[in-house]
């Protein structure tokens, strides 16, 4: 009953988001006619909102696994316009909160490690809840776990989602919205996400990852507790501090203090973006702590991305290109990542990006927005059949949403002027490694 009651929704709210479209067409128009009328009420308060918005609403509307579908597709900047990207990062992940008990089932023998367990939690979403508790040891915890059902939800959910991809791609009018998109392809890419971030133990491994790669003068990651924890479960330090939000508006006009923690937060960022190769893809103010003793604490590791080591090399000499305006180093970059085929338009794509160095770079660093130059780029490579994998897709993003909240945070802070050094610095160790790769790469071509 349950199911069925979805597969009405998802087709309402499908008539709702379409309903321009739909409505000048009298085929749709008649098949869609019995949706109309059993839900005419929740669709007509709809289609009152842009389609941004509309869609936005939709999601939060179908729960739990239509919202991280959202809050995975605002990471998608080369499927969606800017103001979509923009409007789905605003899908608030909460939920109610479930009783304290199934903590405790989850739990079982282990509980008997804690002295205490604070019953009213400090946060809950739609998928997880977290309490704040007390070992025996006397250190203090986190405690994460999968809320009851979630799981069986969410895989109830694929299942009709697979299904309503397959009657999508049987409607001639919505290919120009997928394009040459792969909608199968792209289904498991989500099923796999949401899969995984209901694994706890995957998020734990993240953890442990980070902390041994970042844990530093200027950066702290809390320590996980394997023992303590399991699929369901997810049991880490607690680390006292404040968001980094309170921390700026608390420092009030000690400029000097605000343009620290930043630039501490960017060297962070960069090592992961340019030398390690994963990332924390999920760099909201909620997820960033500030210490007492002014360190960069990152918590929630849902969200990771990764990528290769031959795009992580690309990366890097394409942002050495960018600042030092070289556009045989950019070209050669997007080369090395494999973004460039038998189809792509090189001498257009050179000539283009000469003519957008000469637009960004002529200006004062204070004004060149690495936001617009991004966007700008995605959608201007399509035209010259220029493919992004994924995995570059959510590192760009990544660097989007850095710098959009650096600009919330401190408007005259600049991205571009900490940026220009740290690849300039790093340069000769990417250049080195760029050629290490090309000769293993000969040798295993030659096995």
């Amino acid at each position: 009953m349950e199911s069925i009651k979805k597969v009405n929704k998802l087709f309402a709210y499908f008539y709702a988001f379409f309903f321009e479209e739909i409505k000048s067409n009298i085929f749709l128009f008649l098949l869609f006619l019995p949706i109309y009328l059993f839900n005419r009420k929740e669709i007509r308060r709809l289609k009152k909102y842009p389609k941004h918005i509309r869609l936005r609403k939709i999601l939060e509307s179908l729960g739990p696994t239509f919202i991280k579908l959202g809050q995975i597709f605002s990471l998608r900047v080369d499927l969606l316009p800017e103001k979509y990207l923009e409007e789905l990062s605003k899908l608030q992940d909460k939920g109610p909160e479930v009783e304290f008990e199934y903590l405790k089932k989850y739990l079982g023998k282990k509980i008997y490690a804690f002295e205490f367990i604070e019953p009213t939690p400090i946060g809950t979403g739609s998928i997880a809840q977290v309490h704040k508790g007390i070992l025996k040891t006397g250190e203090k915890v986190a405690i994460k776990f999968i809320k009851p059902k979630v799981e069986e939800q969410i895989k109830t959910d694929l299942n009709i989602l697979k299904k309503f991809l397959f009657f999508i791609e049987k409607l001639p009018f919505l290919k120009r919205f997928y394009k040459n998109l792969d909608l199968k392809k792209l289904f498991e890419e989500i099923k796999s996400s949401l899969l995984e971030e209901i694994n706890l133990e995957n998020e734990l491994s993240y953890i442990s990852l980070f902390r041994k790669s970042l844990n530093s003068k200027i950066c702290r990651i809390p320590k996980p507790f394997w023992d303590l924890s399991n699929e369901k479960v997810l049991v880490v330090e607690f680390i006292e501090g404040e968001k980094i939000t309170d921390f700026v508006k608390n420092s009030k006009n000690d400029l000097t203090q605000v343009e620290d923690i930043l630039s501490k937060l960017l060297k962070v960022t960069f090592k992961q973006l340019f030398e390690l190769g994963y990332f924390h893809a999920d760099l909201h103010p909620g997820n960033i702590i500030i210490t007492k003793d002014k360190k960069i604490c990152l918590i929630d590791f849902g969200i990771i991305g990764r990528v290769s080591r031959k795009l992580r090399l690309a990366h890097g000499l394409f942002a050495y290109g960018v600042v030092t305006k070289n556009e045989e180093i950019i070209f050669y970059s997007l080369k090395l990542a494999g973004l460039i085929t038998d189809k792509t338009n090189t001498e257009g794509l050179k000539r283009h990006i000469l003519k957008k160095l000469d637009k960004y770079l002529a200006r004062p660093l204070k004004r060149i927005c690495l936001r617009d130059y991004i966007y700008e780029e995605i959608e201007a490579m399509k035209k010259y059949n220029v493919y992004f994998p994924e995995d570059l897709v959510l590192l760009l993003k990544t660097i989007v949403q850095l710098e959009g909240l650096i600009r919330y945070l401190y408007p005259d802070f600049i991205l571009v002027s900490y940026l220009k050094p740290y690849v300039k610095n790093i340069f000769p160790k990417l250049m080195l490694e760029v050629f290490r790769y090309k000769i293993e790469e000969k040798i295993f071509e030659n096995l």
